[in-house]
């Protein structure tokens, strides 16, 4: 269980405000100065608490002009006032709310008062936060070896709300100092440390863009102490990253073990490998699957070649449907896969042998999968297969769900071209299902104009229904710019993971796709502007 969190309010005055001045304004002091009064006071272990809730007023109520003068003077009293022993956590505090650079030595002080615990904690991990807040970048090294010396006590003698601070300090300074550190903070066994030390420190290194971070979160996509938490926030931090990470996710994609199998993490460097989204790679990925390997690579490769663009994908996709010896989970979500991202001259043709004769239960999850599939993808031709099935089909059941899947076609049938028809019905349709279809078919249109109507349904959409959003918009993304969308996307996801969907919170996987996905469309933005630059300065040589 996650430790509590130590406070990071200011300080409450236990009397109103003027009446705390008044009294502590006509107190023994004989100077006028009312800054003077209470400093005086500070070193008086009975006034000293409302000493220095009165020079927090003071800087609070000063005038707006004088403001910035009196603040200075009071940070540079309480930072004299630090070497009193039994004062140091009430000042930290203070000067945490006063949040100026010039209290930097006390935040570094504090730093090394950690070990002597209680109050003394607390002002440590205040400290920590404050260098990072306030950009004292010079402070990197301090932050570093307090890092070092947290990670290396024993379990029971840490607390891990330091260990948070100082990575999110380090990520907010973006220092590459701290990269072996933040590295030794990702590697952590879980088991020795609070899992959240394991993802800020992902984070962190994702947004300091390091290569040296690369071999590590690649490595760490196939840790299981504590399931996608940390896989998400690796995936994350590998899509910031970007194309430098390629070489390491490829190495990891194709590593096998001694007995010829792939690698835990292969899959997930695939899928990685996609969310980055440089079709250049299609070639490198293809060749990544052997014969008689786990239907898990199969299907996370194949997914990879379609969301680049590559139909080599559909293929694999295929030839897993139509494999007796393929589990029937697996066949079904590679029916899936074909149903999200295949065509419907690939799909057809598998519903009737699908469908006509399921072996068993696990024949009906394959047609039904199926079914649903071509439901997703197909139109005219698809809807008489159908039909010929249902007049059939005795298994009540399989039956059902044809059916259900039969009204998905009436969609196709409303919009057939219309793309303005499916933008509405995207806004629209009470059923998930047909925006669902109608997010599919605007992706499939490869018309970039339909982009700002996907991204606007982001938000408030069901969890498949984003997913498929998503699918469209990378479809889109291959085909040209879509800049336009990018900064929906980050706004809509961006905030702790969460959205405002009223179907429930959104799969950390659809969350790092999008984020992916916008890193992918900067990307293309920059890229355009360097060659735009380019260009133009050769026509001015010209």
């Amino acid at each position: 269980m996650a430790p509590a969190s130590p406070g990071t309010g200011g300080h409450h005055l236990r009397t109103s405000l003027p009446l705390l001045l008044l009294s502590l304004l006509t107190s023994g002091c004989p100077s006028g100065d009312p800054v003077e009064r209470l400093v005086s006071q500070l070193d008086d272990a009975a006034h000293r608490e409302r000493a220095i809730d009165g020079l927090l007023v003071l800087v609070r109520q000063s005038p707006a002009r004088e403001r910035a003068a009196v603040k200075l003077r009071v940070v540079n009293a309480l930072a004299d006032a630090y070497r009193e022993d039994t004062a140091r956590p009430q000042i930290v505090s203070a000067l945490a709310i006063l949040r100026d650079p010039a209290a930097e030595e006390v935040f570094v002080a504090a730093l090394k008062d950690v070990e002597r615990g209680g109050a003394y904690f607390e002002a440590a991990v205040r400290s920590a936060r404050m260098l990072g807040e306030l950009g004292l970048k010079k402070q990197t090294p301090v932050l570093v070896e307090t890092l070092k010396r947290a990670l290396a006590a024993p379990r029971q003698d840490r607390n891990t709300w330091l260990e948070r601070s100082v990575i999110q300090a380090l990520e907010t300074l973006g220092d590459r100092r701290a990269v072996p550190v933040l590295i030794r903070a990702l590697d952590a066994d879980p088991s020795q440390v609070d899992f959240y030390v394991n993802r800020l420190a992902a984070r962190a290194l994702g947004r300091m863009g390091d290569r040296r971070a690369v071999k590590p979160l690649v490595d760490s996509l196939g840790a299981t102490a504590h399931g996608l938490l940390l896989f998400e926030e690796s995936r994350r931090a590998l899509c910031r990253i970007g194309p430098p990470a390629l070489d390491g996710l490829l190495s990891a994609a194709a590593k096998r073990d001694r007995r010829g199998q792939p690698e835990r993490n292969a899959a997930a460097a695939a899928r990685v490998i996609a969310d980055i989204g440089l079709p250049r790679t299609t070639a490198k990925l293809a060749g990544l699957v052997k014969p008689r390997d786990p239907a898990a690579l199969v299907l996370a490769v194949a997914e990879a070649l379609l969301r680049l663009g590559d139909r080599g994908g559909e293929a694999l996709l295929l030839d897993l449907v139509k494999d007796p010896r393929a589990g029937a989970t697996s066949r079904r979500h590679a029916a899936a896969l074909l149903g999200w991202y295949g065509s419907a001259e690939a799909l057809v043709p598998l519903l009737r042998p699908s469908c006509e004769k399921p072996d068993g239960p696990a024949g009906q999850l394959v047609c039904w999968g199926v079914a649903l599939a071509v439901s997703r993808v197909a139109g005219a031709r698809g809807v008489e297969v159908l039909d010929k099935l249902l007049t059939s089909m005795q298994d009540k059941a399989t039956r059902r769900n044809l059916e259900e899947y039969r009204a998905l076609f009436e969609l196709m049938q409303t919009c057939d071209q219309s793309l303005d028809c499916y933008r509405e019905q995207l806004a629209t349709a009470k059923s998930w299902r047909q925006r669902e279809r109608a997010a599919l078919a605007l992706g499939r249109s490869g018309d970039i104009k339909v982009a700002s109507a996907l991204a606007r349904a982001l938000p408030e959409a069901h969890p498949q229904v984003k997913r498929a959003i998503l699918v469209a918009l990378e479809q889109l993304a291959v085909q040209g710019r879509l800049e336009d969308v990018r900064a929906a996307l980050v706004r809509t996801f961006e905030q702790q993971g969460k959205d405002s969907d009223p179907n429930g919170a959104t799969p950390p996987s659809t969350i790092s796709r999008v984020l992916c996905l916008a890193e992918r469309l900067g990307r293309q933005a920059h890229e355009r502007a360097d060659k735009g630059g380019e260009q133009q300065n050769d026509r001015v040589k010209r």
